[in-house]
């Protein structure tokens, strides 16, 4: 088509649109955008919303921890509107669903097959999910703006890097089976060839302990077991078992040391649950005393509404391997608790079962912006399976 055709058509195009919009007060930079859509076949985001193939950014790739790049390939369309200039770009719907390593998801836990678990032997003295407190302070009130106590939390495991020789505070999970740390797969993929660079430390005190050489306290990693359907970009998926050479004496009485208990459908609808961790605090220092903080479980529909209205955009979609909990003002996971476990109780306030990993969120503690945790439940028959081929068998797991 000739170009002043072309040119004569987009001008009638114009026109027509502007007549159509104006009366119901649109302004001329919704109008201006709309003529872009239209035309372009794309929609107007945040440019940060759009990947650097032109694509509207759905699962938070880029957005959860840091902004994607540009690619200098390709020039944007820019939309009007904003701040300043370039804030708005025409970016395309993806037509099919981003994978990594041609990864085809894991299907819902009412489609997997249920995996019997091998009980070898029955606990002698502590059941699972029982703390080890010289009182029990379990806070549901919403009043636990507290350090929690020695012992309160005894499944805690922080797990540390050997850097130049120096060991590093890596990140936190929660002791399942003597010989195993539940944690975010992304705190320790990158370990998988080298396990023996981390190493386990029992944390049942309040006070985040160092690697001192206590023969009874840590433990080296031997294994890394790879989750096959976790995605990198958008955290699908995040969990996973590090086995231990050693199994911790979790009937040693010097030491408040216990496992948490799992389940593979526990409801947690309307519930408030309770994580603990070293992270950052409100101040944005980072604690080294034990926190803990109840926040209330969100549902998934909601949640990925509720997150929509943050940076990661209108199109973004909630994985369905996580679960939410959070979204009230200071009370949340913040940097540093990555792989915390997310504790729900029994109806009995007795005994505590991981639903949740601490996975990713925006910014830290704001309102009606919940904090996305994997879902136990989840990969639970992936768990079972992988631990039972190390003829690992979880002996107190709730069901």
């Amino acid at each position: 088509m000739h170009r002043s055709v072309l040119r004569g058509f987009y001008l009638i195009a114009t026109i027509v649109l502007w007549g159509k919009f104006a009366a119901k007060g649109q302004t001329t930079e919704n109008v201006a955008n709309l003529f872009i859509e239209l035309t372009q076949n794309c929609s107007c985001v945040y440019y940060y919303q759009c990947d650097t193939n032109g694509y509207i950014i759905i699962d938070g790739n880029g957005l959860i921890d840091e902004r994607a790049g540009e690619d200098e390939g390709k020039k944007p369309i820019f939309c009007e509107g904003g701040k300043y200039q370039g804030e708005f770009i025409c970016c395309k719907h993806p037509n099919q669903t981003i994978t990594e390593n041609s990864t085809t998801g894991t299907p819902t836990t009412d489609n997997a097959v249920t995996v019997p678990v091998i009980t070898t032997e029955k606990p002698k003295e502590r059941k699972c999910g029982r703390s080890l407190a010289i009182f029990n302070e379990r806070i549901f009130t919403g009043e636990d703006d507290l350090p929690a106590v020695p012992g309160e939390f005894p499944w805690l495991v922080i797990l540390y890097e050997n850097k130049s020789s120096v060991w590093k505070y890596r990140c936190v999970g929660s002791l399942i089976h003597p010989r195993v740390v539940l944690t975010a797969h992304h705190y320790v993929f990158r370990y998988a060839s080298e396990p023996f660079r981390l190493k386990a430390l029992a944390n049942g005190d309040a006070e985040r302990g160092q690697i001192t050489g206590n023969a009874f306290l840590e433990r080296d990693v031997i294994e890394i077991v790879k989750n096959p359907d976790y995605y990198s970009g958008g955290l699908y998926n995040d969990i996973a078992p590090v086995i231990l050479k050693e199994p911790f004496d979790i009937y040693n009485k010097q030491y408040p040391i216990n496992t948490v208990c799992l389940s593979a459908n526990m409801a947690i609808e309307n519930k408030r649950c309770i994580v603990a961790g070293w992270g950052k605090t409100e101040q944005n220092t980072e604690s080294p005393i034990l926190r803990k903080v109840e926040v209330p479980i969100v549902e998934n529909k909601k949640c990925e509404e509720m997150l929509r209205k943050t940076r990661l955009g209108d199109d973004f979609n909630l994985h369905e391997s996580f679960i939410c909990a959070g979204g009230e003002a200071g009370r949340d996971t913040c940097h540093g608790d990555g792989g915390s476990p997310l504790l729900c109780s029994n109806d009995n306030y007795n005994t505590m079962i991981q639903v949740g990993v601490t996975s990713w969120g925006i910014d830290c503690g704001q309102k009606d912006v919940p904090a996305a945790y994997a879902d136990v439940r989840h990969s639970y028959n992936w768990l079972i399976t992988e631990l039972n081929k190390r003829n690992i068998s979880i002996t107190a797991t709730v069901n």
